[in-house]
């Protein structure tokens, strides 16, 4: 039997497209996932035609949008992962209050 990691990891982005500020993410294995636009500020800023404009990396492991230079995988998205805007990953404590519990 596969782990749900497993599943995770064979997963493939067939189609994305976006309606009142989410985006949605057709899956190979038939899994439709809305997330909020605004998790992804990169695309958020994004014109409607940028947005549009996004293209499969590899066979689907991820998605790749040229104008506004985003590269997310499949995976993360299946996942509902936040996109990284620098500074610390979305959820997760800041380094140096780690360092403070430490």
């Amino acid at each position: 039997m596969a782990s749900l990691a497993q599943q995770l990891i064979d997963v493939l982005a067939v189609n994305v497209r976006f309606a009142d500020d989410r985006m949605y993410v057709e899956f190979d294995d038939g899994r439709v996932v809305g997330l909020p636009l605004a998790w992804y500020p990169r695309l958020l800023d994004c014109t409607d035609e940028e947005r549009n404009n996004w293209e499969l990396i590899g066979d689907g492991e991820g998605v790749h949008w040229p104008d506004s230079d985003e590269d997310l995988t499949a995976e993360q998205l299946a996942l509902g992962i936040k996109a990284w805007t620098g500074g610390t990953w979305p959820g997760l404590p800041h380094k140096r209050d780690r360092l403070a519990a430490d």
